[in-house]
């Protein structure tokens, strides 16, 4: 397998996808790959999202001192979606 590409990756009907870490999943790595569908399977795993992490509290708390937040996928809904404030996107 080429370095960097996963060897495999679980989808679920919702189409989440869950990475395995890194890139363990190398042939004769059948531990790895048995825990991830393990750790899958009593939902120990959070669903891969093609975003940045969310910026340290303090540069994006609802902080009216702040009129420009950085949105990303782990706040969207909590910064885009609140009714009580008006958010233009760019």
């Amino acid at each position: 397998m080429k370095e960097g590409l996963r060897g495999f990756v679980i989808v679920d009907p919702e189409e989440n996808k869950y990475l395995p870490e890194e890139d363990k999943t190398a042939e004769g790595e059948e531990a790895h790959i048995l825990a991830h569908i393990e750790a899958y399977l009593a939902g120990r795993l959070t669903p891969y999202r093609r975003s940045e992490p969310a910026p340290p509290a303090a540069e994006n708390e609802d902080n009216s001192d702040v009129p420009v937040k950085t949105v990303v996928f782990e706040n969207f809904n909590k910064i885009v979606l609140d009714e009580t404030k008006d958010v233009l996107l760019e």
